[in-house]
């Protein structure tokens, strides 16, 4: 495209007795918009190596998922220890730092969910141990993070890292506790020596999944509130953001404005300044805790019912789909003519007829 841009750019510019030096003028600005646009979109992510390894691991993830259901797990942690670290290095060199996202909710869920798979492997762990971590695992797993995919508007865009672990950290905890879960043979089969399955039908959905989960996200919670209450929510001072001052200069920080009472004037400077008082993040954390102990019951319809388990599963995996669809069609479509318009200050509904010459 550059080429082919550059090519352009000297044809036209040799038209001397055709090309006034207000077109030559335009064409170099209208040239270097292009070329200013398409260097963003790079630095982004939109590499050739980064496009071949995105699909060629999304290949291989939907591959495993059919065919070696009781491995699936595996490939789980293989993607958490590949897709996270790239994720932190580029989340620690932002301004202002956003080392502090890790201990949102759903990080801190697959954390515990990355260790305790590890444990398995490195020795055997207690049936009740398991039973527990289970049950929390799938009533979190197929609830507030597979729901989160759509609230968060999570794209499966094969160049962009970020993105893929954010699929990665909502998605394939549904995934794999399907494959444990329905897949309980194969995955006994593969490994007779770690998972112990008699406890699969001596589960209660209520007292076991809706219960267990609850809990864990509860213990959390409590945490994250007395750390977000005295600390974090000065954490801006220091550097750093957090999910929640991000939240709160967005649509989130647009409720909790309408729900305090405060005046869109104010919000707007708290916004500005991020400096959001404690108020704002008592609403936040009850609301937080609503949408998490609200979203555990989709665990269980997915436990009492393999195909709407699939139905569910599925659906969000094409809402990825979807997301990644508009943000491809804005690249490759939308974003160089939304350059030159801001470029020449074209309206945006006009076209190519706004541009007069004297």
């Amino acid at each position: 495209m550059e080429a082919a841009a550059e090519g352009l750019d000297k044809a036209l510019l040799q038209e001397e007795k055709t090309i006034s030096p207000e077109q030559r003028e335009l064409v170099r600005r209208c040239l270097n918009a292009i070329e200013d646009r398409a260097q963003k979109i790079q630095q982004k992510g939109m590499t050739k190596c980064n496009f071949v390894f995105g699909v060629s691991n999304t290949l291989f993830v939907a591959w495993s998922f059919g065919a070696l259901p009781g491995y699936f797990w595996i490939v789980y942690l293989a993607e958490a220890i590949l897709l996270l670290p790239i994720r932190w290095f580029r989340m620690i060199r932002r301004t202002p730092k956003e080392h502090l996202y890790w201990l949102d909710f759903c990080w801190c869920a697959n954390f515990a969910g990355v260790l305790f798979l590890l444990a398995l492997l490195v020795g055997d762990q207690p049936l009740l141990l398991q039973k527990w971590s289970f049950c929390a695992a799938w009533g979190l797993g197929n609830g507030p993070l597979l729901c989160a995919t759509a609230v968060l508007g999570n794209s499966l865009l094969f160049h962009d890292f970020e993105n893929a672990s954010s699929v990665v950290i909502h998605l394939l905890p549904a995934l794999v506790t399907y494959s444990m879960g329905w897949n309980r043979d194969a995955l006994l089969e593969a490994f007779p020596q770690i998972f112990t399955y008699q406890i699969w039908d001596e589960i209660r959905p209520w007292e076991d999944i809706f219960a267990n989960a609850a809990e864990a996200y509860l213990f959390w919670w409590f945490l994250y509130a007395a750390w977000l209450l005295s600390i974090g929510v000065n954490s801006p001072r220091c550097g750093y953001d957090t999910i929640f001052h991000h939240t709160m200069t967005g649509a989130g920080g647009i409720v909790t404005r309408k729900i305090l009472r405060v005046t869109s004037e104010e919000h707007k400077r708290l916004v500005k300044d991020r400096s959001f008082p404690r108020s704002y993040a008592v609403v936040y954390l009850v609301i937080h805790a609503t949408l998490v102990l609200g979203s555990i019951p989709v665990s269980l319809l997915c436990f009492l019912d393999r195909r709407m388990h699939v139905c569910l599963c599925a659906a969000m995996l094409l809402v990825t789909i979807y997301n990644a669809s508009s943000r491809y069609t804005y690249y490759m479509v939308t974003s160089y003519g939304e350059a030159l318009r801001r470029e020449l200050q074209i309206p945006a509904k006009r076209g190519a007829s706004a541009i007069g010459f004297e």
